[in-house]
């Protein structure tokens, strides 16, 4: 990190209105004096140095006409006069050469054939000539033929004596203008490749804007040129460390620059060619112009594995064959770096957070396989081969985490995954779907359920066929979870049969399935069954792990044997001290944090402080989950602000980080404090528990501020949580689908409801759905408008959304139908449910397969109506599946 020195996370919240010093390197950092602001050179009659006006062709010559992100471009303060001054330069200042006047020649019968066209226009509506022009764009041309003046000095020379003046109204900008000026573009190119770190030269993206607002950006060009600046970012180390602090924080600068512009040459790439109405997208879409997917049409390239080809489909703007395989890639390597901590900063990241989701889903829903992606790497940028597969694997598991998070076990989806199988003619069971509603069946301890579910993966246990034994094995890990759900809801003898199901198929028992069973009877209160199933793994010779441990420890403690817990550690402790090479464990703080939230859980303070000192002295350091054990605990007994001044001068003394479990605790008891606050109170609170974050070098990402609005929202902190929504938009950050949700649960909840409210985040969810839409939040605003009596809001909403080709809950779907059966809407409910029956049977081709989908009530309540166009495939089945 690169935050302020550490500093007593205690102090910062006592002091009112500590104000965070983060540093925001802005991207113009390196290149301001080249890219933004050319007043070295102030034009003179101007005010102001203009931004480029270079002239477009005629189909797209009105700003009007352009989108928002050319327009801001385009739009500039004009020099009221169009004589251009004679350039202070290396170049020869006396008469132009024969060049200028062959140009000359040209321009002038160029002149003859416009006033011929304009016919008897008056002088004034015709356009007129500037003979100054004409030996400016001589002198640029001379500029860059001369390979003894550098390209910067034409690049300068272009930017503040031609640009301002072709773009007065009125001016001819003759063909020779345009000829010239891709000249110097080209070998702009040349030069940056070369040296990509210089400040002499402008930026990448400023480089294709040019070409972008003329409508002549080749992704051939850009893709060569954008391989250079991710491959000389990657090759800066980012722990090199100098002597000079001033090189070291220019390097940060130049590194922070290089980045800002990567993602700037991303939103050039995504301009489009035709008109997009404004209406303020520009905001919503973060500069990047990228349409909304259609999840539907990339189920074949998802079957396919073909990442380059979905990836294309985001630039509809440029034929496929001019992306493929090279913009992929460098798409895959910008992910990587904006996600690698060491060199993104936060500011930069947040400015890509629409392009991030894109590739995210992309590389999700097409499944980019890793053995694809090296070999495409190899072919194209073998040089960021390593960097890329290095990280590959975080990034597989934090996109794999995300989705388990996310996943709301849609049948669509389901469908979808299903797509990469090659042997779908052979499949017995979905893993992904019987996974799912096992983990559903915990809160409800459905046992009946569980049993359908193992029958549905297992068949007949006593007769497993060998192709089905093959499916299984590809999923041990749903045997582990059976195991430990048949355990946890207290089912020894079924535990069994899944148990013995392993040696059937080929299996062997893994330390993962050893380690469900033990939290399984943690989870169930069986002490002694936890500990007969220790007894045998130790006999068993295995190598065991932490988890194992820690496992153990935290399920005697909870089982109510606190001291067997202890001595479990104690245990682990001489194991290691005797015989570290065999199957010993090294202690660690895992299985220490384990005793200590047990030991907390029962208020056995003074056992958590002796254990504490035990593992000191065993040389086990506290890391930030035992400090934020201890503060909860801290603050919930009351009156102990001299403990917890204490415990964060412990913190800070050690070294250890406050991370955003830290600040969720302070805000909560913040917040929860001394009774009831007024808005502009708790909206000081949460600005300061943001500024101390930030101080600490905390990235506040998007997780952290939705704790933070759930927090205000639980404790009826409304008007702070809205200026934290308000803190967001400033900042250009988009409220993820979950912020949304309980948003609007928190709007209906409120008497009256705040509808106006919901309509405002609905509608702005609308213009955000240029993904696959969050049918979630869609659910709880169709239901929220049920129960308050919008039945037209509900309906409207459900049109948008199957409108843009998603779908909702068939559970959200049947309350929809209730109340417009209720309200006489016959038509209406007609419509909606042929409309869900032709949708399902067209995505799914082989329809009677999903006998369990059709066994909802939604669809018994339309067959009660006589509202189906045509018969059911398969009704009559259980509707567990059908959500």
């Amino acid at each position: 990190m690169r935050g302020s020195k550490s500093v007593c996370l205690f102090c910062r919240l006592q002091v009112a209105k500590a104000t965070s010093k983060t540093r925001a390197t802005q991207w113009q950092t390196q290149t301001a004096h080249l890219s933004t602001t050319w007043s070295r050179r102030d034009v003179a009659g101007a005010g102001r140095a203009a931004p480029d006006n270079t002239v477009i062709p005629e189909s797209m010559s009105s700003q009007a006409q352009s989108p928002p992100y050319v327009r801001k471009t385009l739009s500039g303060t004009h020099r009221p006069t169009s004589n251009v001054q004679t350039p202070q330069t290396n170049v020869d200042e006396e008469q132009p050469s024969s060049r200028v006047d062959v140009l000359f020649q040209q321009i002038i019968k160029e002149q003859q054939g416009l006033e011929d066209g304009v016919g008897g226009a008056s002088a004034h509506e015709s356009a007129s000539i500037d003979l100054s022009l004409v030996q400016a764009i001589g002198k640029l041309q001379e500029m860059v033929d001369n390979k003894n003046i550098p390209v910067a000095s034409a690049y300068l020379y272009y930017r503040t004596e031609i640009v301002p003046v072709v773009g007065v109204p009125g001016t001819h900008v003759p063909r020779a203008y345009h000829r010239t000026k891709f000249a110097l573009l080209e070998k702009l190119i040349a030069a940056k490749k070369a040296d990509m770190i210089t400040d002499t030269l402008p930026t990448v993206a400023d480089i294709f804007k040019i070409y972008a607002e003329v409508g002549e950006l080749k992704p051939k060009q850009w893709v060569a040129l954008v391989g250079e600046l991710v491959q000389c970012i990657v090759n800066m180390d980012p722990t090199a460390r100098t002597h000079s602090i001033l090189e070291y924080e220019r390097q940060l600068a130049l590194r922070e620059a290089m980045l800002a512009d990567l993602v700037e040459s991303w939103k050039v790439l995504s301009l489009p060619r035709h008109t997009i109405s404004s209406g303020g997208e520009n905001e919503l879409t973060n500069g990047f112009w990228f349409p909304r997917l259609d999840k539907f049409s990339l189920v074949k390239f998802a079957r396919k594995g073909d990442f380059a080809v979905a990836f294309s489909t985001l630039f509809p703007q440029y034929p496929r064959n001019q992306l493929g395989t090279p913009v992929a890639v460098l798409a895959i390597a910008t992910y990587a770096l904006l996600h690698d901590s060491e060199r993104c900063s936060v500011d930069v990241r947040n400015n890509a957070t629409r392009f991030m989701s894109k590739v995210a889903y992309l590389i999700t829903f097409v499944n980019y396989r890793d053995t694809v992606l090296q070999r495409e790497i190899a072919s194209t940028f073998p040089g960021l081969e390593g960097y890329v597969m290095g990280l590959w694997p975080k990034i597989r598991a934090y996109l794999s985490r995300r989705r388990a998070s996310e996943d709301d076990g849609s049948t669509e989806m389901h469908r979808i995954l299903a797509a990469n199988d090659k042997n779908q003619e052979t499949r017995f069971f979905n893993a992904g779907s019987i996974w799912r509603r096992l983990e559903k069946s915990h809160p409800t301890r459905n046992s009946g359920e569980i049993d359908r579910l193992w029958e549905e993966f297992v068949g007949s246990d006593k007769t497993i066929s060998e192709e089905r034994a093959a499916q299984i094995r590809k999923n041990p890990n749903l045997i582990d979870s059976f195991i430990k759900t048949r355990i946890t809801f207290n089912q020894p003898d079924k535990a069994i049969v899944a148990w013995n199901v392993l040696g059937k198929v080929g299996l062997k028992p893994s330390l993962r399935t050893w380690n469900l069973m033990l939290d399984g009877l943690s989870k169930a209160g069986n002490i002694n069954g936890l500990k007969n199933i220790w007894a045998k793994l130790a006999r068993s010779g295995m190598k065991l792990d932490t988890a194992i441990w820690t496992t153990r420890v935290a399920g005697l403690i909870k089982c109510g044997d606190v001291e067997g817990g202890l001595h479990a550690l104690e245990e682990m402790a001489s194991l290691w001290d005797k015989d570290p090479s065999k199957t010993a464990v090294k202690p660690t703080i895992e299985p220490v944090n384990a005793a200590l939230v047990g030991l907390i859980h029962r208020k056995q303070h003074d056992a958590a402080e002796k254990l504490l000192h035990w593992a000191g002295r065993k040389g086990i350091g506290p890391d930030i989950f035992t400090f934020n054990t201890m503060l909860r605990s801290l603050i919930r007994d009351g009156n102990r602000e001299d403990d917890v001044e204490k415990l964060f001068a412990t913190m800070q003394s050690q070294g250890v980080r406050a991370d955003e479990a830290t600040f969720t605790i302070v805000l909560d008891a913040s917040l929860s404090k001394n009774g009831a606050r007024g808005p502009e109170e708790q909206a000081n609170i949460v600005a300061d528990v943001a500024s101390a974050m930030a101080a600490a070098g905390l990235e506040l990402n998007m997780q952290t501020y939705g704790k933070m609005i759930y927090l205000l929202l639980r404790s009826n902190a409304t008007v702070a949580a809205m200026a934290v929504v308000n803190h967001l938009y400033k900042r250009n950050l988009e409220l993820s689908p979950h912020i949304y949700t309980m948003l609007v649960e928190n709007c209906f909840a409120q008497n009256p409801p705040a509808l106006d409210t919901v309509h405002l985040f609905v509608k702005r969810r609308r213009h955000l759905d240029f993904d696959d839409m969050d049918h979630i939040f869609y659910d709880r605003v169709i239901r929220g408008y049920i129960q308050v009596g919008e039945t037209a809001a509900a309906l409207d909403v459900y049109k948008h959304v199957v409108g843009s080709g998603a779908s909702m809950s068939l559970s959200a779907l049947n309350d929809l139908l209730r109340v417009l059966l209720r309200q006489d809407h016959r038509e209406e409910a007609r419509e909606m449910v042929n409309r869900e029956k032709k949708r399902f049977e067209k995505q799914n081709p082989d329809p009677d397969e999903h006998a369990r989908y059709w066994g909802h009530q939604f669809w018994a309540l339309a067959r009660s109506y006589n509202l189906l166009d045509s018969q059911l495939p398969s009704p009559g089945a259980s509707s567990e599946e059908a959500e």
